[in-house]
């Protein structure tokens, strides 16, 4: 492996998935805990640096020392974690390889800086504030007269994500968030204080929302000299039995309504693109739909995770991992036209209460026509433990599967009902806010 891209800080299963469909062709950096939990072959020596990668200065030694050991010459830099596109921005500057600034990093995984440059560019998003306190989360509620949504300023997905209505609510929300943000153990994703960067005080400070009724999308999109392609458009089903945010499916490909014209959300996504500093990257993005009106939510320039990867690759044989490869080594791209796409639904499965799975039964799921691929992660053994204490351990796995009716959220519950789960009395939990 003379020559090739640098994966930083992603885990194991990508680690695995990229070893699997591309040997050879990465260099891994891995923090030694996932390392330490992964259930996948180790890489050899040569594949991949064990690293504290909350360390910039001892990561770039490392890798350093690394390429000198074994003659490896770095063509690219690729990243699917959003706590690792900083370090990732970082090692690409280093080396002088084609990545997001860190600058736009930065921008975009704050969210109260991505929605003011937003706001700044005629972006149209939600409207945002950034808080240090409850009564300025009440206040926020009193002046826009209807619910309003707190969350982390960074992180991403529904962690630690609460819908307010009162201001009991928003003082109860502040609370718990504050509370479990000062000892949450992911120091990168919620990190208290990055030198040179726009992103301080993240464990302080909270953004707070206007809640913006409506259907939500999420879609990957290519940003490149001033011109955007969008690959895919996924439509979200919520999930209200799960915490506020919380995605029980994606609906691919998601057809937006007849009132949104294609060219004017992709003139917006571009805008907030460009507003960000991104210029050149594959990207995603969630926003909202309400009435004839595209609400952006978040950017960050890196593919779409959970079971993103497997739907697309089931739906029109496109690797988005390995897209992101290409796309680092600069090489020609090959995406799929729309009469391509066979419509397909990702089902999030997911645990309903605490405690230890003593058993996980999917083979029903074998005999059902619909289903084209299921992947149950968790089994035997493993800890559940529900938000707001983790978000992560509810997860087992997912259900890909196509739709045979128009009722797709009932064909949803009907797939993740034969998902039979066993629950043994919880051994451990984290300490909770009551």
């Amino acid at each position: 492996m003379s020559e090739c891209i640098l994966v930083v800080g992603t885990t194991s299963d990508y680690i695995d998935h990229i070893r699997q469909h591309d040997p050879g062709r990465a260099l891994f950096i891995t923090d030694p805990a996932e390392r330490a939990r992964a259930h996948e072959e180790r890489p050899d020596a040569e594949e991949e640096i064990l690293c504290d990668l909350s360390d910039a200065g001892l990561v770039t030694q490392k890798l350093r020392e690394h390429l000198n050991a074994y003659a490896i010459t770095i063509d690219g830099v690729a990243c699917y974690d959003c706590e690792s596109l900083g370090l990732s921005a970082s090692l690409a500057r280093e080396l002088a390889l084609p990545f997001p600034s860190p600058a736009a990093v930065a921008s975009s995984r704050n969210k109260f800086t991505a929605r003011t440059l937003w706001q700044n560019n005629g972006v149209t998003c939600p409207k945002t504030i950034k808080v240090r306190t409850a009564d300025e989360v009440q206040a926020f509620l009193a002046e826009t007269k209807g619910p309003v949504v707190i969350k982390p300023l960074t992180g991403s997905g529904s962690e630690l994500v609460f819908k307010c209505s009162d201001a009991r609510q928003c003082t109860r929300a502040f609370a718990i968030m504050k509370n479990r943000l000062a000892r949450h153990e992911n120091t990168r994703m919620y990190a208290d204080e990055e030198p040179s960067s726009v992103m301080t005080g993240a464990r302080k400070e909270f953004v707070v929302e206007e809640f913006v009724s409506g259907t939500e999308y999420s879609c990957d999109f290519i940003v490149d000299g001033g011109r955007i392609h969008i690959i895919r458009t996924a439509r979200k089903i919520p999930e209200p039995k799960q915490s506020f945010g919380t995605t029980l499916a994606y609906v691919l490909p998601g057809v937006l309504p007849e009132d949104i014209a294609e060219r004017e959300l992709h003139d917006q996504i571009l805008r907030a693109a460009e507003a960000l500093g991104i210029d050149r990257a594959v990207s995603m993005v969630d926003f909202i739909v309400q009435d004839d009106t595209v609400s952006l939510l978040e950017m960050t320039p890196r593919v779409g995770g959970d079971c993103l990867p497997p739907l697309i690759l089931s739906s029109c044989g496109l690797d988005m991992i390995t897209l992101a490869l290409d796309f680092a080594q600069c090489k020609a791209l090959s995406i799929p036209e729309k009469s391509h796409w066979r419509p397909l639904v990702g089902l999030r499965v997911f645990a309903d209460t605490a405690g230890i799975i003593r058993s996980i039964d999917e083979s029903s799921l074998r005999d059902d026509p619909r289903v084209v691929k299921s992947h149950i992660a968790h089994g035997t053994g493993s800890n559940v433990v529900l938000p707001p204490d983790d978000y992560d351990s509810r997860i087992l796995g997912y259900i890909i599967f196509s739709p045979s009716t128009a009722d797709i959220g009932q064909e949803c519950h009907e797939l993740a009902a034969k998902v039979a789960i066993e629950m043994e009395e919880q051994r451990w939990i984290r300490n909770r806010i009551s």
